[in-house]
């Protein structure tokens, strides 16, 4: 009996000293710096407004249309349902319904917008390199008014190419995170021709303009060109000798 104690002992031993477990906090999702939004064949004047919106931790339950009200009526009747502080709810953002939910979304002021050849990019911050505050990790939408005041929603952007750890984490799976939190940015794009409400932003992990790509096509054939050209010419003027 004794024997076989020290021999399980032994195999515990073994498996835990292979993990190289490291005893550690749970840590935030460890994303790429930066999220780039694309939405291409858009013109500047088709949009009124673009936000990426983060959902914050302030909501309550209603099981009334408040759809009508604003955001400064709901702001109140959040203090008054949940005792919200006034101070808690100043801030710029819209309230969204989820199965008579009402969550505030904060209005990220950290996003920076390019238009460039009929494509616009938004660059925000991720999560763990965020400085906004009453954010949760939920994940961030893109929020859309066109020019016919139609509002559109984007789905959650999430990266596939986040990651977390535990208390319980190997050393090993601590570096892949950290590995990740390194990379510059991970790309998520759509086309403006086919936005619907919810509308999915497919993830790239390199983006490369149509515009840019027409370029080096069209600037490798006149290259090629003035390659062929040459030798023509100087075969040419060899035979001619």
């Amino acid at each position: 009996m004794k024997k076989k104690f020290i021999i399980l002992i032994g195999v515990l031993f073994i498996l835990f000293s292979s993990k190289e477990i490291v005893y550690a906090e749970e840590s935030a999702p460890y994303s790429p710096k930066n999220f780039v939004i694309v939405i291409e064949n858009v013109k500047k004047e088709d949009i009124k407004r673009v936000d990426i919106i983060n959902k914050s931790r302030f909501s309550f339950n209603y099981d009334k249309d408040i759809s009508n009200k604003s955001t400064e009526e709901i702001d109140k009747l959040a203090i008054e349902i949940n005792k919200y502080n006034k101070n808690d709810l100043d801030f710029e953002g819209y309230w969204l319904e989820e199965n008579d939910l009402f969550s505030k979304w904060k209005i990220n002021n950290e996003v920076t917008q390019e238009f460039k050849n009929n494509t616009l990019f938004l660059t925000m911050p991720t999560y763990q390199n965020s400085k906004e505050k009453n954010i949760t990790d939920y994940g961030s939408v893109v929020r859309i008014v066109t020019k016919d005041n139609t509002v559109l929603y984007s789905e959650g952007i999430y990266s596939k190419l986040t990651k977390t750890f535990d208390e319980f984490a190997t050393k090993e799976e601590q570096e892949q995170a950290y590995e990740v939190a390194k990379k510059d940015a991970t790309y998520f794009v759509a086309d403006y021709k086919t936005l619907t409400n919810n509308f999915k932003l497919e993830e790239v992990f390199q983006y490369e303009t149509k515009t840019n790509s027409k370029i080096i096509i069209f600037g490798t054939i006149i290259i090629t060109s003035l390659v062929i050209g040459g030798v023509f010419i100087y075969l040419k003027n060899k035979n001619s000798k």
